[in-house]
């Protein structure tokens, strides 16, 4: 779709990545200094059941420096430009003049000019489906409503397409509960652990020492946020009222950092003077003075080296920005801080209430850096949501199938039963060289079984939307699941709505998109068939142990991504050769 129309408007547009067109509206008022705020619309053509349609989406706001690429001390740091109302990509090797063009701000290049406030985020994690729905009503009848679209066609009629009975369904409420201790149910994590405990406790849990890693001025705080895990603040109980942990403190292997410019070396150094016994498991908690979103990169830097050394020790760790101590409402941070560190320690928090099958789920998520793509794996070997091994990869056809084919095998010689059916949660369009490299693994093994590969979008997705015009804030409710395309695509609304008219605190977030990309032996124009897959997807939101609260998107999707992001930020970009590492949930 060319951006003609709208540029004459007075718009700027941006062709994205798929082809489709970002309309910028420029808004009165920006909360960014030196700037132009703008709204972004997403809009592009679909066709569905013969009919073709007009898709508008919201995006993010976004902001552009008033000053051009030519007043910058330096340009490093610019990614995008606006110029006459057309935004590009930065090259300076460009044959548009730098006078003539203003960068898009981005966090680092916010950071390089101090520049404070917003920064130009997708919308979300909480989702205004209001707020989405008014602003692309009036977008729509302002600047689309009988308007010619590039001399192509012209918009006749509107609005919002009704959702065909046909083309919704639900997942079955039972798939929102979880079982706690003792094979109590809740469908609320935090209700579940206060009122019945864990699940399950790991074996060994007596002989897990902590050890607490600090800068020697975070003294104090060190010792106020051990008193909350030992005796709890607030609403929280303490770590063992909550989840079972017994916080024995290892003094002799603590380690007190003397100064910010060597917290590397010393953690480093101290690390080589630790001693473990036969049976003896170490936690490290890490009171870190900076954030892994720090914009300053040594400083991220040394977030991430911090866990890779402790990593390579054969150490899980927890770390706690500092700051966030400081906080009013650091009691809500601990309720998150006890289940991870169960998960990590071998615990189960909670686990899905289905009947077991036996499936191989095999589950895969991806971090993009510096134009290197590092994929994360999961490996399931049933249907409950307990994990079995971790890994990593640098995106490749060859190590794709590398890791297929170690789940299937690792499967045969660790489980009493066959495999039923594999199933892969994949992070992007699965291509035909990837599904090729499948079957010939199913075909090397001799291996002939019903299989199935859908694409679970990362992220929560804005661009395509439904509205239950039936509640006041709009959101569908949990488990709605509509097909919005010819391709096998549909949208899961992932939430904490649970009935028609919640009487509880409800989180907003988008849905997300599932496509049924191939299948073998499996009936995917069965209506069952269908739901019971993305049924799958929905109860793996529900086994996020990195909190109390859910994900919209599948651990199966979910972990593998922060496997991958943490280890493109390692120093030696690969997982070290211990069962910390591949047997452990030491990334959340």
């Amino acid at each position: 779709m060319r951006g003609s129309t709208f540029v004459d408007r007075g718009f700027a547009v941006c062709k994205s990545f798929v082809d489709d067109l970002d309309v910028w509206e420029r808004q009165n008022e920006s909360n960014v200094p030196d700037s132009h705020k703008y709204l972004v619309f997403n809009i592009k053509i679909v066709f569905w059941q013969r009919e073709c349609y007009l898709q508008i989406g919201m995006g993010r706001e976004t902001h552009v420096y008033s000053r051009s690429v030519n007043q910058l001390p330096d340009d490093s740091k610019v990614r995008k430009i606006l110029h006459n109302q057309q935004v590009y990509r930065y090259r300076k090797d460009s044959q548009i003049k730098g006078d003539e063009c203003y960068p898009v701000l981005n966090r680092d290049l916010m950071n390089q000019l101090n520049i404070s406030g917003y920064s130009g985020e997708r919308i979300g994690p909480h989702a205004d489906y209001r707020l989405y729905f008014e602003s692309i009503s009036r977008f729509y009848k302002d600047h689309i409503l009988g308007a010619q679209i590039d001399n192509h066609f012209k918009i006749l009629s509107s609005g919002f397409t009704e959702v065909q009975e046909k083309n919704k369904f639900r997942v079955n409420y039972n798939r929102n509960l979880m079982v706690f201790k003792n094979n109590n149910i809740d469908v609320n994590v935090f209700n579940g652990l206060k009122r019945y405990g864990p699940f399950e406790e790991p074996t060994h849990i007596s002989s897990v020492k902590f050890i607490f890693i600090y800068y020697q001025k975070d003294r104090n705080l060190a010792n106020s946020f051990y008193r909350y895990l030992k005796s709890g603040y607030k609403n929280f109980p303490g770590l063992y009222q909550f989840v079972g942990i017994q916080l024995i403190l290892d003094k002799e292997n603590s380690i007190k950092i003397d100064k910010l410019d060597t917290i590397v070396d010393e953690v480093d150094a101290s690390l080589q003077k630790i001693q473990t016994n036969e049976g003896e498991k170490f936690v490290a908690i890490y009171i870190s003075p900076y954030s892994k979103l720090e914009v300053d990169s040594e400083k991220r830097g040394t977030y991430f080296r911090v866990k890779e050394l402790l990593l390579n020790k054969g150490i899980t760790s927890q770390v706690i920005f500092r700051e966030n101590i400081l906080k009013d409402s650091f009691n809500y941070y601990l309720p998150n801080i006890a289940v991870a560190l169960l998960a990590k320690i071998g615990g189960i928090p909670w686990k899905l209430q289905r009947e077991k099958k036996n499936s191989l789920i095999v589950g895969f998520g991806a971090r993009w850096i510096d134009g290197q793509t590092y994929v994360g794996t999961t490996i399931c070997f049933d249907n409950t949501g307990l994990f079995r091994k971790f890994g990593t990869f640098e995106a490749n056809l060859d190590d794709f199938g590398k890791k297929i084919e170690s789940a299937i095998t690792e499967y045969i010689s660790n489980s009493d039963s066959p495999i039923s059916r594999l199933v892969i949660h994949y992070y992007k369009a699965i291509s035909r060289g990837e599904v090729r490299k499948v079957e010939s693994i199913l075909s090397k093994l001799n291996i002939d079984i019903p299989y199935v590969i859908l694409t679970v979008n990362q992220t929560r997705t804005s661009d395509t939307i439904c509205f239950d015009m039936n509640y006041r804030q709009l959101m569908p409710m949990s488990g709605t699941i509509v097909q919005i395309g010819k391709l096998e695509e549909y949208l899961l609304f992932n939430n904490t709505r649970y009935d028609e008219y919640p009487t509880t605190r409800v989180d907003f977030s988008y849905p997300v998109k599932v496509r049924i990309s191939h299948a073998r032996h499996i009936d995917t124009q069965n209506t069952e068939t269908v739901k019971e897959l993305i049924d799958e997807v929905y109860e793996f939101s529900r086994m996020y142990w990195r909190s109390v609260r859910q994900k919209s998107t599948p651990v199966t999707i979910e972990y593998p991504r922060l496997i991958a992001d943490m280890i493109s930020q390692f120093e030696n970009k690969t997982l070290p050769n211990n069962t910390i590492a591949s047997q452990s949930l030491w990334f959340i």
